[in-house]
């Protein structure tokens, strides 16, 4: 849905210290530098070019729609950015405090304006009409307060059709005034909250700056805090920290609890249901967010939990016997169903296999743990005990994680031989391989693959490609053929030591790119991707999609030398499938429907270039689109998949005696039975069968 979503304080949750420790921010910096340049397979140089790429990552994080500093800020901001290469040899901070004073500036003013402004009633009825694209570039400073104003206005709008259930296509009688003072009460109390929360966190603007830091020599070399690392590891692992429950309003704006997750706490409880609601919510020691009082709505609890991250929650709920009772909860680490490998066997014209992979997990804080590779190798093994005639390794969406994992799980369809290779800061390039004779399986094989599959995906996809073990099927894939590695910024901290001592964390952590990844071909994934060898037309083309290739400073591999012997079987026939499956989408009704009805929604993004100020015009737009994606969800909710799927049965009779796993797969077949994408791969793969016969 493309109408104006203002993001509400954007930019107080990204920065939210204005207690500027220069002598911290200085050190860091100076020792972040040196480590990137001493462990990065392509060190740039720190000179003005550098200055200006931190300057133009600076304000992608802090402004990044335009709408905190004025033109003659940026113009400003970008002179001074030739002195951030000095700034850091020479230990100084020019740039730097100019930016953070100004945010002060500027965060003092719109703040008191915002407050101001939203006092009276906003016009409704306005007959400014905009371009979308008057909001890429900052305001004048005449223009920067009738700017904000402009786009509270847009704000307090958006909330108010926010408030519409998707089945009202009108305001309830009477509601505009109603909804209208709600609202801008709502955005008034966040803005001063947030406001005085500012205080509370004293690194994230300069985490921010060292951040740009570090991005500036490539898009995945990271700057990292203590918190942060601990998260990114722990995107790697399959399961969380949660308190398990989801909430929303009632069609009464009474905010319920609207999902209990499987296994999580609020499952285990058995105290918490879908339908209760919640009458008041306290994280930790935090004051109670009284839901009683009217103008706390659903966005005033995601605020809340936004401002508090906290390992114990208390509830007032009030069950659906309307008895009032006190729930608490403690976070506890969660398998995640959206994390982990799935698998199902598909009855159909042929009995294929099929296995989801999210992400290359291996566990971090257990080392004994197995990870994915193990896991697919497990699925696998019971799809074969079906007598399965194909296989679908399903990566769409997987963004990368372990590269070892990638190469044992490449080595799962492979005899022997490479997989891929790096080449590191010194030159130096080393062939990864899988050393195991034989595979677990040898059958008709596929990989689905997207621009969401990105690294370790890619290894995978490209080395079967390569190998001709697997036909790649999808759209190109994101493009990221880089290694990193997390080092600690400790000065102190040494390697050849580190069993005797653990690193100072304050000091923080570089995730830096140590590595480029090479194909067995020699080729390149890096700003490529994978090509696949079938392409769906599933998928929209509206001219926003981010792949490796969109970042203005994504790193240009090298050529390389070194020979990789391997052995691929026989080519494929992929113009034969290409083919058939070209005919399947221009003949069958269901693919041909898909295919217009996403032409349809295309044709609406590209003519919806003007930002009305007018509510109803607004209305309308938005009814629009409710119309046409309430359209996609009917066809999906109709299609016909042509095939059935379930649980493998050795999977069955575990879930039959465990209603948590029950409940996880039910909800993954119900997926699968809507995937227009994996409902052509399917036909693929029978094609494929057969021309193996």
């Amino acid at each position: 849905m493309r109408f104006y979503l203002l993001l509400c304080g954007f930019l107080f949750h990204s920065i939210v210290g204005l207690a500027i420790d220069e002598s911290r921010v200085i050190n860091q910096a100076d020792i972040l530098v040196k480590r990137i340049q001493k462990e990065h397979v392509k060190p740039r140089a720190i000179n003005d070019d550098f200055g200006k790429s931190v300057h133009r990552l600076v304000m992608q994080f802090l402004d990044p729609q335009h709408r905190f500093f004025t033109a003659e800020d940026m113009q400003e901001f970008e002179r001074l950015s030739a002195s951030i290469d000095q700034d850091i040899e020479e230990k100084k901070l020019t740039y730097f405090s100019v930016v953070a004073k100004r945010f002060e500036t500027r965060l003092s003013e719109l703040t008191t304006l915002t407050q101001t402004f939203l006092t009276n009633p906003v016009n409704l009825k306005s007959t400014i009409r905009v371009p979308y694209s008057m909001f890429d570039h900052p305001a004048l400073g005449s223009k920067h307060h009738e700017r904000w104003k402009q786009e509270l206005q847009l704000e307090v709008m958006d909330r108010m059709l926010g408030l519409l259930t998707d089945d009202q296509d009108q305001f309830p009688s009477d509601s505009i005034a109603v909804w209208e003072k709600k609202v801008r009460t709502e955005i008034t109390d966040y803005y001063q909250t947030t406001t005085t929360e500012l205080t509370k966190n004293q690194h994230v603007l300069e985490d921010a700056y060292l951040e740009a830091i570090a991005m500036a020599f490539d898009p995945h070399s990271l700057y990292f805090s203590p918190t942060q690392k601990s998260e990114f590891e722990e995107e790697l692992t399959p399961d969380r920290e949660l308190f398990g429950f989801s909430f929303g309003e009632s069609e009464s704006e009474k905010v319920i609890v609207t999902d209990v997750f499987p296994g999580s706490p609020a499952w285990l409880s058995d105290e918490l249901h879908e339908g209760d609601i919640l009458k008041g919510i306290q994280l930790g020691k935090a004051k109670m967010l009284d839901l009683t009082d009217p103008k706390n709505d659903a966005a005033a609890v995601r605020d809340y939990f936004d401002t508090h991250d906290e390992d114990e929650i208390k509830l007032i709920i009030l069950d659906e016997a309307g008895k009032e009772r006190e729930v608490n909860l403690t976070k506890a680490r969660v398998y995640s169903d959206g994390d982990i490998i799935k698998n199902a066997v598909l009855h159909g014209e042929q009995k294929i296999g099929y296995v989801t992979l999210p992400d290359f997990y291996v566990n971090w804080t257990d080392t004994s743990a197995l990870g994915c590779s193990n896991d697919l190798a497990k699925c696998i093994l019971k799809l074969n005990k079906e007598n399965i005639q194909g296989l679908i390794l399903d990566l769409r969406g997987n963004g990368g994680g372990s590269l070892h994992e990638a190469v044992d799980l490449s080595g799962l369809f492979i005899d022997y031989g490479p997989v891929v290779a790096i080449k590191d800061n010194t030159g130096e390039v080393e062939v990864l391989k899988d050393f195991n004779r034989g595979s677990v399986y040898n059958g008709p094989l596929i990989v689905m693959i997207d621009e969401g599959s990105a690294s370790a995906s890619e290894i995978v996809a490209g080395a079967l490609q390569d190998y001709n073990k697997a036909l790649i099927v999808g759209q190109r894939s994101f493009g990221k053929a880089t290694s990193q590695r997390i080092y600690p910024l400790d000065p102190n901290y040494n390697e050849l030591t580190a069993f005797l001592m653990e690193e100072n964390s304050d000091f923080g952590y570089a995730n830096i790119t140590g590595g480029v990844l090479y194909r067995v071909t020699r080729n390149w994934n890096q700003k490529n991707g994978v090509v696949p060898d079938i392409t769906l037309p599933f998928r929209l083309e509206t001219g926003e999609s981010i792949r490796e290739e969109t970042y203005e400073n994504a790193l240009i591999p090298d050529s390389i030398t070194k020979k990789m012997t391997f052995t691929p079987n026989a080519a494929l026939p992929v113009n034969q499938l290409k083919t058939a499956s070209e005919n399947r989408v221009q003949t069958s009704e269901p693919l041909k429907n898909y295919v217009a009805l996403l032409s349809e929604y295309q044709a609406m993004f590209e003519k919806d270039t003007i930002l009305s100020f007018d509510l109803a015009a607004q209305l309308k737009q938005r009814n629009a689109w409710q119309l046409l994606t309430k359209k996609l969800e009917d066809f999906q909710d109709s299609l016909s998949v042509g095939f059935e799927p379930k649980a493998n049965l050795f999977d069955a009779e575990i879930y039959q005696a465990n209603d948590l796993m029950r409940q996880y797969n039910d909800k993954f077949l119900e997926r699968l039975n809507t995937d227009i994408e994996l409902m052509e791969t399917v036909n693929i793969m029978n094609d494929l069968i057969k021309s193996k016969k």
